[in-house]
């Protein structure tokens, strides 16, 4: 069966605004994005199997920077593929 895209948003774009979350260090700010960034309702309902990849691996990235403490070599492994998957068009 085909993947269908609805009118939500595109895992680039949830990306990006995590990314931008990040950045600004506003805890509230991503607080929010990483929520809606690991809600399966908020994520779109991908048209392509790439883009499923992207969302699960979003969602990946995203319990990452969640679980890991400040300083963990992980973290910035998951601010790296974070600023890869905002890149992606």
């Amino acid at each position: 069966m085909p993947l269908v895209e609805t009118p939500a948003v595109s895992s680039t774009h949830r990306a990006v605004r995590l990314l931008s979350a990040w950045v600004s260090r506003d805890p509230g700010g991503l607080h929010e994005e990483l929520r809606k960034s690991l809600e399966r309702e908020a994520l779109p309902v991908a048209r392509s199997w790439e883009e499923e990849d992207r969302i699960q691996l979003l969602r990946a990235v995203a319990t990452g920077i969640q679980q890991s403490p400040a300083g963990d070599p992980k973290l910035r492994c998951c601010v790296d593929l974070l600023r890869h998957l905002a890149e992606m068009r």
